[in-house]
């Protein structure tokens, strides 16, 4: 019966994209699974849901077999300066808040004294203000009109118009 959960153990993290790299512990990949297992995953909602799991395989492919304890500021003060350098702010900075979400977590189950993760003194990356070209709205508004999408149009303009998030929009 054990052999039997321990399996079914195993295709359910397999299911989830997970793994657990270190048999023992309190491990990163473990704690990664006990947070998706919690209430708190299942209020997020699951465009959230999906940018934290694809975030937490890079932390996992990293540090999937440290020991939560183990984390202090300074090495992930370090881990935040490889990722500025080798994939800009915008990465680095969103890594470690997700970690820092899972470290608060771990926090409040006992896995860490501390979170590590918090006070970092990161570089806030500018507000991103990447719009449509009024060519661009005029193309997809074409394109929909092509395709006898009316509703579409009309869709895209009142996104253009009302300047909604995609995720608003989608709703």
């Amino acid at each position: 019966i054990r052999e039997a959960e321990a399996l079914n153990r195993a295709v359910e993290r397999a299911r989830a994209g997970l793994s657990v790299k270190a048999r023992g512990g309190r491990t990163v990949s473990k704690l990664v699974l006990e947070y998706r297992r919690s209430p708190a995953w299942a209020k997020l909602r699951p465009a959230t849901q999906r940018d934290y799991a694809a975030t937490f395989l890079r932390i996992e492919a990293k540090w999937g077999g440290t020991q939560a304890a183990a984390f202090t500021r300074p090495i992930l003060r370090e881990w935040y300066e490889t990722l500025y350098r080798e994939n800009g702010k915008w990465i680095a900075q969103h890594d470690l808040r997700v970690f820092s979400v899972l470290f608060g977590y771990g926090e409040l189950r006992g896995w860490v004294n501390v979170n590590p993760a918090t006070r970092l003194k990161m570089e806030t990356p500018a507000p991103r203000d990447r719009v449509l070209s009024w060519e661009e709205f005029d193309a997809l508004c074409a394109a929909a009109e092509d395709l006898g999408l009316a509703g579409m149009r009309l869709a895209i303009a009142v996104a253009w118009y009302q300047g909604q998030r995609q995720a608003d929009v989608l709703a």
